[in-house]
């Protein structure tokens, strides 16, 4: 995940010049929103969602290491900007990682490990969707979304909501990691 550059909390090797928000930003960062006891094998890990998509940034935060009961879902909002000249269909990919290390890193590094990845796709009327301008004037499509866990019966269980409606699992797919 990318945030807005700070000398005080960055490392030099993550700056990035990003074109579509024309301002300074760190790669490979770490913003994790969530730990759990994992229902059915009690390891303490933290979850966070990264987000791959022509761009996107986080809309709200959780407290780092909130508790998350077996039942009680958690959700995160992002939007993605679209060029205004993109086609409809948005297929979006985001993966979720895992650290067991406590506290969790603030930048990727050999702890963190991908759980899974998240794909949704759907047809969206690119020109129904907010604008989002940046300071030279470019417009683009601001596509809002927000993707849901739960932890249910020993699993975790991941679900996709636009506008409000979660999108039905013709749309959405979780493909785990395995290991080799």
């Amino acid at each position: 995940m990318s945030e807005r550059w700070s000398t005080k909390k960055h490392a030099l090797k993550d700056k990035y010049w990003c074109e579509e928000e024309q301002g300074w930003k760190a790669r490979n960062q770490m913003e994790w929103f969530l730990q759990i006891v994992c229902c059915a094998t009690a390891l303490s890990f933290y979850l966070r969602l990264h987000v791959f998509a022509y761009h996107c940034r986080e809309l709200t935060q959780q407290k780092q290491g909130d508790n998350m009961s077996t039942s009680e879902p958690v959700k995160k909002k992002f939007y993605t900007l679209y060029a205004t000249n993109e086609d409809t269909s948005v297929c979006q990919e985001t993966n979720i990682y895992k650290s067991t290390t406590s506290p969790p890193p603030t930048r990727m590094d050999r702890s963190v490990n991908k759980l899974c990845t998240i794909k949704w796709d759907t047809d969206i009327d690119l020109q129904s969707l907010p604008t989002y301008t940046n300071p030279l004037g470019k417009v683009f499509y601001e596509l809002v979304f927000e993707i849901q866990m739960t932890c249910v019966a020993g699993s975790l269980d991941f679900a996709v909501y636009h506008n409000g409606k979660r999108q039905g699992s013709k749309h959405v797919e979780v493909d785990y990691e395995t290991k080799a």
